[in-house]
């Protein structure tokens, strides 16, 4: 997973430091309030809604814009994409915030370096519209894009831990 934290990032609130782990779990793109460039055929941009991430979206041609409409200003500050072809392609990744839809302020840019999970932190920001760009290179595959606010640990892991699915130990006793 690729974490991208942007540059001038003030981490607001000082509570948890980033050596605490971040949990983008929410995002306020739903199927009616998403709206972006023309999809290829099977590719609909419907699909970034979904978690499963089986099925794919693939704009027709770049650059290409994905716009949010949260209908309130929400906070946000995280976009993840998952399932991606974006580092393969060699695109260029663009968010944006607006309040009135007519003027943007950009919160984030990146170029990936492969195709693994993104999650791009970012100083909270609150606004009704956002939009990420999609620029250079071939046209990308996106599964499922998340943007909300991330959930910031109390507790960071501590050095010892283990998950209990790596934990077991296993004793063979013969009958």
């Amino acid at each position: 997973m690729s974490v991208i934290i942007t540059s001038g990032f003030l981490l607001a609130d000082k509570t948890y430091p980033l050596t605490h782990a971040r949990i983008g779990y929410d995002s306020i793109l739903t199927t009616s309030n998403i709206s972006g460039t023309t999809a290829e055929d099977n590719y609909p941009l419907s699909a970034i809604v979904n978690p499963a991430t089986y099925e794919r979206y693939t704009p027709a041609s770049l650059p290409a814009t994905i716009t949010v409409d949260a209908g309130a200003g929400v906070a946000v500050d995280y976009v993840g994409i998952g399932a991606h072809t974006i580092g393969t392609n060699g695109n260029t990744v663009k968010v944006e915030s607006s309040t009135d839809n007519v003027s943007w302020t950009e919160q984030a840019e990146f170029i990936p370096g492969d195709d693994t999970a993104i999650m791009s932190l970012f100083d909270e920001v609150t606004a009704r519209y956002w939009r990420l760009t999609f620029s250079s290179g071939a046209a990308p595959q996106v599964g499922v894009v998340y943007i909300g606010k991330a959930l910031a640990m109390e507790r960071p892991i501590y050095g010892g831990h283990s998950p209990l699915n790596l934990s077991r130990i296993t004793s063979v006793r013969p009958n």
